[in-house]
């Protein structure tokens, strides 16, 4: 049985997964999921301003991530989790 290791990336507007075969370094699958709230740069989601030059990200949108493109290279892949 194939083993294989899933990398996360978190990017300014989206994070991606790669699952890659640990044995011959293939890169088996990959799933990008762009961050519904992008850059908060103005304000917060409840109205509160933001300084100047301030650029933050919605910490929901990491959870997200990981909730989307982790089953979507599993299931891309046909890497069982176990």
């Amino acid at each position: 049985m194939s083993k294989y290791v899933i990398g996360v990336d978190f990017g300014t507007l989206s994070g991606r997964a790669v699952i890659v075969n640990v044995e011959t370094g293939e890169e088996v699958a990959t799933s990008i999921y762009h961050y519904p709230h992008g850059v908060m740069d103005e304000k917060l989601p409840d109205g509160t301003p933001l300084g100047i030059d301030w650029a933050l990200q919605h910490p929901d949108d990491y959870l997200e991530v990981y909730a989307n493109t982790i089953p979507e290279v599993l299931r891309k892949s046909g890497a069982k989790p176990e």
